[in-house]
């Protein structure tokens, strides 16, 4: 998630939408706006967001993007 001027302010993930459940008992939590959904899951669940922030350049090729994946963890 980036601010107005691109800055990276904050990341939403796969672990992130997890937080809606299957059974659709937080199926509401998709009408929030992005801020106020990433707030409530620090505060829930903060040992699940990132620790790290891995990046990558546009000239990365996708196999040195894909190893980063699963060297980290992170998707």
């Amino acid at each position: 998630v980036v601010d107005a001027e691109g800055t990276l302010i904050d990341t939403l993930s796969v672990k992130d939408l997890k937080a809606i459940h299957s059974d659709g008992s937080m199926f509401w939590r998709l009408f929030q706006d992005v801020e106020t959904f990433l707030k409530k899951m620090k505060s829930d669940y903060p040992e699940s967001r990132p620790k790290n922030v891995v990046c990558v350049k546009l000239t990365d090729n996708l196999e040195h993007v894909i190893r980063l994946c699963a060297e980290t963890g992170i998707h």
